[in-house]
């Protein structure tokens, strides 16, 4: 099938200007000689290179010709079929760096911890593997895998990721020594499990770190491979040495607005909220009208207590840039809970992306209405972690209805299956319950949080909760 499908007529009035910039789907489908609805679908499923620039109220679609002769040019040749199977990779290259990265990581993690790196419910769950020129490989075939696998990650979901993986093996299995091709598929394999129920995660866990160590030891200037060790840093409960490899990350790619909302992250699980807020701020510096910044940056006023803010923030992503995603969702949930809009809040269990806890979420809307028992619906909804909610949020909604104990149960279970994720919920500033229990701070200290801070500097919230337990021992000697 040629590349050129779909021909729409060139009129003079959508015929691309002398400019470095091809403004508009029109544009951009005359200079491929498509349709707009074929680069549009080229975009979504082939990771043709089309860029958005946000403005007040909307955005513009814009591309470079030269990247899109490239992206043209990189499928001039047939790519050879993927793999049927997913095979597990070859040994990484045995040495002494290899060996101290993986004794770092690993020693103390236990075989069921689960190498969740991109989280499917926060922004670092919108992470995307490079994807410029400096990056594709020079081989056509093995480029085409490339981007088609990224493009296939992007979308999220089991079959798009076993294929995304399939696509990437194939990659740099035609060039080994494709670092990016490796990167991405670190990427990929950290996120498989998340989507896949069959997949031990332990397995996906050796897998991406197999293939981040790979791409380090080709290119040690990639960011994707470094963060992901840096989060697994974190669920080995060593936040300093996480914090390192995002400062070295970025002292070798200081201008990586990626790069700087990851560290972001690192420091909005730990409760640092300000030291996240100025890394989203310089993100959006560094790559203006970012989706995934506005969203953190919305997030961070959410959390912040500044709801009014956040909120509009949000609806600018949700309605005028169209996107929505299970982090927007949680966003809207959060703002009509603490508006106490119930009528909103049942409306937008439709949308929910926990399409099988309706009936959870709605019980819990009855409960705080005082409409059913607290106690019976705070029991339901706490049996749901794991199941038809990930804990995290099950752990919010149980603070929020002023069930703590059953709170630190559902955290203390998900912790020690390695499946506590978006830790962030703990910080909660509207209710505090939690946090003023022994319970909370053996919890945290369990967590190496504690040890972070007396090292690097306390949680916002010990501003105003210095009495309670989990702020005194930051003070306390070993």
């Amino acid at each position: 099938m040629s590349l050129r499908e779909d021909p729409a007529p060139v009129d003079d009035d959508i015929a691309p200007a002398p400019s470095p910039r091809l403004v508009g789907w029109k544009r951009i489908a005359a200079h491929l000689n498509c349709s707009e609805r074929t680069a549009r679908r080229w975009e979504r499923e082939e990771g043709l290179p089309v860029h958005r620039q946000v403005h007040t109220s909307k955005s513009t679609v814009f591309a470079l010709p030269a990247e899109l002769d490239q992206w043209v040019t990189s499928r001039t040749t047939a790519a050879p079929e993927a793999p049927d199977s997913i095979a597990m990779m070859p040994p990484a290259p045995d040495g002494p760096r290899a060996w101290r990265v993986m004794s770092l990581l690993f020693g103390g993690i236990g075989a069921t911890v689960a190498i969740l790196a991109l989280l499917l419910f926060w922004p670092a769950a919108e992470r995307t593997p490079t994807n410029d020129k400096a990056t594709l490989a020079t081989d056509p075939q093995t480029a085409d895998l490339y981007t088609r696998g990224i493009a296939l990650w992007q979308q999220r979901g089991r079959e798009p990721n076993e294929r995304a993986i399939k696509l990437l093996t194939a990659a740099v299995e035609r060039d080994e020594t494709f670092a990016a091709g490796w990167a991405a598929l670190a990427s990929a394999w950290a996120t498989y499990a998340t989507y896949h129920p069959d997949i031990p995660p332990e397995r996906a866990r050796d897998q991406a770190l197999m293939a981040a160590q790979r791409a380090l030891q080709l290119d040690a200037t990639l960011a994707e491979p470094r963060t992901l060790m840096a989060e697994i840093a974190q669920r080995n409960g060593d936040w300093a040495e996480s914090q390192r490899i995002f400062d070295e990350a970025l002292t070798l790619d200081p201008d990586n607005s990626s790069i700087h909302l990851w560290f972001a992250g690192h420091y909005r699980e730990v409760g640092q909220f300000k030291r996240a807020n100025a890394l989203t701020r310089q993100a959006l510096a560094l790559e203006p009208g970012s989706p995934p910044a506005q969203v953190e940056l919305a997030m961070n006023h959410l959390q912040g207590n500044d709801v009014q803010t956040g909120s509009d923030m949000l609806d600018h992503v949700i309605d005028d840039l169209g996107l929505s995603t299970p982090v927007t969702w949680v966003g809207k949930w959060f703002v009509f809970d603490h508006n106490e809009d119930w009528e909103s809040l049942g409306a937008w269990i439709n949308q929910t992306p926990f399409e099988e806890a309706a009936p959870v979420l709605r019980a819990y809307i009855a409960a705080r209405t005082g409409n059913t028992d607290l106690q019976q619906s705070a029991e339901m909804i706490a049996q749901a972690a794991g199941d038809t909610l990930p804990p995290w949020f099950t752990y919010y909604l149980l603070e929020t209805m002023g069930a703590p104990g059953l709170a630190l149960d559902v955290a203390e279970k998900a912790q020690a299956a390695g499946r506590f994720e978006n830790k962030v919920v703990m910080f909660h500033t509207d209710d505090s319950a939690v946090r003023q229990t022994e319970r909370f701070a053996d919890f945290v200290s369990g967590l190496g949080m504690t040890a972070y801070w007396k090292q690097m500097g306390p949680p916002d919230q010990c501003a105003t909760e210095a009495a309670y337990p989990y702020c005194r021992r930051i003070n306390q000697p070993d």
